[in-house]
């Protein structure tokens, strides 16, 4: 048996032109496609860390606060605040910790308090500020001793948040920076 001579004319080439350019073509498409989803991810990618800070405004006014700030380009939503101390865990917020578990009395005066709770949007290049505790050296003194104290008990949190895309991060009060999930 022999084989068939496949003969080159030039429709076939043609063809086969047509079809390989067809095929550069889907995967230059592809790639592009690519490339805009990841640039759309990051132009609504949210970047949150927690601040903190101990200002005197005079001899007896001190206060502590801590803030979420989102240094990103999009909003971050909260999906869930979780403490955990003494190998338990709790999903609340740091004020609701310290006075419904921690016992804390009023011995520290809590000036000012939000929620961070799931569902929370923090849009881009703003602060949710967490609590402002103080006004007196001795109040703020307190808190920090409460805070080494629970440290020793092995206190540490961590805050789960998405873009608006779903992409996901953990940040924790031992990160650097966000985790992504």
């Amino acid at each position: 048996m022999t084989g068939k001579k496949i003969s080159w004319d030039s429709n076939k080439i043609l063809s086969i032109c047509a079809i390989c350019i067809s095929l550069l073509t889907l995967v230059i498409f592809t790639y592009q496609t690519v490339l805009i989803k990841n640039q759309s991810h990051l132009s609504a990618m949210p970047y949150l860390a927690i601040e903190t800070s101990t200002d005197q405004l005079g001899p007896n006014d001190y206060y502590h606060t801590a803030s979420l700030e989102n240094y990103g380009v999009g909003p971050a939503i909260i999906e869930r605040m979780t403490i955990f101390h003494n190998n338990k865990s709790y999903d609340t917020d740091f004020i609701s910790f310290l006075k419904d578990y921690a016992l804390v009395s009023d011995s520290i005066n809590v000036l000012q308090s939000s929620k961070i709770y799931g569902g929370l949007a923090i849009p881009a290049n703003s602060t949710r500020s967490m609590f402002k505790i103080g006004r007196r050296p001795l109040q703020v003194d307190r808190f920090f001793k409460l805070q080494e104290k629970l440290m020793k008990e092995g206190f540490h949190f961590e805050i789960i948040y998405r873009s608006i895309y779903g992409d996901r991060w953990k940040i924790t009060d031992n990160s650097v920076g966000p985790e992504e999930l």
